[in-house]
């Protein structure tokens, strides 16, 4: 199994295209922009990486053919977010 840097809920969590995955979001104490890269064959620490532009918890994340993520929806602090954002998980 693997721990992750920070514990939450509401995330959303994609496979890359690699035997790898991304956890994205998610809520703790209050909504995250968070992104850490795992291997899901692996028990090794996960990466952080970029975050993303707006914290969110329970959205959606779908890995698109180009390899990037769209991250569409959920709620933040202020209530439900309108928006989308496409992630380049190669980002560190």
């Amino acid at each position: 199994s693997v721990q992750l840097a920070e514990a939450r809920e509401g995330l959303a969590v994609v496979a890359l295209a690699s035997s790898e995955l991304l956890a994205i979001g998610g809520s703790d104490q209050g909504p995250s922009a968070t992104v850490e890269r795992f291997d899901g064959l692996l028990s090794a620490a996960p990466a952080r990486l970029a975050s993303l532009r707006e914290a969110r918890r329970q959205h959606t994340a779908t890995r698109l053919a180009n390899g990037n993520v769209l991250v569409v929806g959920g709620f933040n602090l202020s209530g439900p977010v309108a928006t989308s954002e496409e992630y380049l998980p190669g980002q560190p």
